[in-house]
């Protein structure tokens, strides 16, 4: 009797994701995204605290509060924020990874 195993890892929120699963953004999600995090970085928020200010504007359920809260959990653990993003799958381009 062949058995499938497949890897899985859980998110913030305990929604389980597999690892090529991620979520999907719409581009006006990214652009909301991009202007806010420009935003509060710019007002002086460190890295960390401007992510979880985004998480509590997008809402508990929403797909930008899910990668938001990844990509925190990924800041936190030591990652680059362009690593963070470029392990969101197809959500963020190469090109705005770069930038």
């Amino acid at each position: 009797m062949p058995i499938k195993v497949s890897l899985q890892t859980q998110s913030f929120w305990g929604i389980k994701a597999s690892p090529k699963e991620k979520f999907h953004l719409k581009q006006k999600e990214v652009l909301l995204f991009s202007r806010e995090l420009a935003t509060l970085l710019q007002a002086g928020l460190p890295l960390d605290r401007a992510l979880r200010v985004l998480m509590d504007l997008s809402g508990e359920n929403s797909n930008l509060n899910l990668v938001v809260s990844d990509i925190l959990e990924q800041v936190k653990s030591g990652k680059n924020l362009s690593d963070a993003l470029e392990s969101q799958g197809k959500v963020f381009s190469r090109f705005y990874i770069n930038i």
